[in-house]
């Protein structure tokens, strides 16, 4: 298709150099040393280059020398470079595009290369498994360069894919304008990287009434409408808006001291006047409201311990509090209240966990003011047997035959003195048994009655 100097012309051309890799014109330098002959044929090659300018974008000369300031097919070549007349041969096999040489006559490419870019149009909704055959040179996928499945809309347009040698595709660059598109297409928010990650979808009609979901957008039906009369008198429908001639009627007097009109506002008008103080103190009119000069003054101390002033208001440090254990036991504080866990003033109790071993003896200050009035050891069930469950509690049944416990005791200290096998125990069916003492959990007990 293009000539070579060096093959055509032998020793009339200059041998190939880099920089002329097909050989170079050369000088006549005597009849002995010819230089290189121009003739048609190499004419005809530079013509042929120069007008190939003007069929690829269907051009006719026009007539007129071009010079540097104004070339015709310079201005042709820039067309091209930005996307002019390339390929525009398209036709579609199901999910593959079919793009063939819109010159037959020229050389088509010989292999996809990384980095070949293929400038089309087509009006086929493809998309997801899209595939492209361009020149005969074999189907190869289309994707997004995000990696992305296409959607239809991504290849119905003018487009241009580039080929990614090394994952063997073809790719739709994702620049600012389309990736806004990909985004909208897609459901993608900033930042997303692939599925429906913040889509923004169609809102439920209960959604549009109650506002409670801001991402996602209305149809008209949706939209909150004007409420009826009969919605706003009712309360009927909290998604639609008011309009001012829908408004209840202002209460009269007598529907406020009445209270009998519950769909009519008040104007200020209306309102119950401010109770006057003797109203107040007397409690003589329940349609009055109160102002803070109106109200009762707060109680002190006093007037709240001896009750001499029931119209008087107590402050919350006024008003009496709930005693302490050493204030009940103590009588120290009267106008305090005694809460119920402090109400049993006739007894004083102690309480002891201990571990219980075969043959040990405790013993221990039980502070009780005196001798208790009795003792006893409480089991606590630590496995499920004879009938009790984990954390059900029994009493210790008296020493027996070396089993149980004694407790001994006096008016400040309270002694155990565990026999030599262990406890017996009566099962939930009235028998008795000896048990482990590894079973239970053991605490000892004691109370004074005053």
């Amino acid at each position: 298709m293009a000539n070579s100097l060096s093959d055509a012309y032998g020793e009339r051309a200059t041998l190939p150099t880099p920089e002329y890799p097909n050989g170079s014109f050369k000088d006549r330098q005597s009849d002995v040393s010819r230089g290189t002959p121009v003739g048609t044929a190499w004419g005809d090659d530079f013509l042929g280059f120069l007008d190939s300018f003007l069929v690829a974008v269907g051009l006719a000369p026009s007539g007129s020398a071009d010079t540097a300031i104004n070339s015709q097919r310079f201005q042709v070549l820039l067309e091209l470079i930005a996307g002019r007349g390339q390929f525009v041969s398209v036709t579609t096999n199901g999910s593959v595009i079919e793009l063939s040489n819109p010159f037959p006559e020229q050389q088509k490419p010989q292999s996809y290369f990384d980095g070949m870019a293929l400038t089309f149009r087509t009006d086929a909704l493809v998309g997801v498994n899209t595939r492209i055959n361009a020149f005969g040179l074999g189907n190869r996928e289309i994707l997004l360069s995000n990696g992305n499945q296409l959607n239809a809309q991504d290849l119905n347009r003018i487009v241009t894919i580039i080929y990614n040698a090394e994952q063997n595709r073809f790719e739709i660059p994702v620049t600012p304008s389309s990736r806004i598109v990909d985004q909208i297409d897609r459901g993608l928010l900033p930042g997303a990287t692939s599925g429906l990650v913040g889509a923004v979808r169609e809102a439920t009609s209960a959604e549009a009434a109650s506002r409670s979901s801001v991402r996602a957008y209305m149809r008209p039906n949706h939209v909150p409408r004007q409420a009826t009369s009969n919605e706003v008198m009712m309360r009927l429908n909290s998604g639609a808006y008011i309009t001012s001639d829908q408004l209840p009627p202002f209460a009269t007097q007598s529907q406020v001291d009445s209270r009998s009109g519950l769909d009519v506002f008040l104007r200020p008008a209306h309102l119950p006047p401010f109770a006057s103080a003797a109203q107040v103190d007397s409690r003589s009119t329940a349609l009055a409201f109160l102002r803070p000069r109106d109200l009762p003054p707060f109680a002190t101390p006093s007037q709240i311990s001896n009750r001499f002033n029931v119209d008087a208001i107590p402050r919350p440090s006024d008003i009496p509090r709930q005693a302490t254990n050493s204030e009940v036991q103590n009588y120290s504080n009267v106008t305090a209240f005694v809460a119920p866990d402090q109400l049993d003033l006739m007894h004083r109790n102690f309480s002891r966990t201990f571990a219980y071993a075969v043959r040990g003896r405790y013993t221990f200050n039980h502070g009780l003011g005196g001798a208790p009035t009795r003792a006893w050891i409480v089991a606590r069930a630590l496995v499920a047997r004879d009938g009790y469950s984990v954390g059900q509690e029994l009493v210790l049944s008296d020493y027996s035959s070396e089993h149980g416990a004694i407790i001994l005791w006096t008016s400040t200290q309270i002694t155990i003195q565990a026999g030599s096998d262990g406890i017996i125990v009566f099962g939930t069916n009235g028998n008795s048994t000896s048990r482990s003492i590894s079973d239970f959990s053991f605490t000892v007990h004691a109370e004074r009655r005053l």
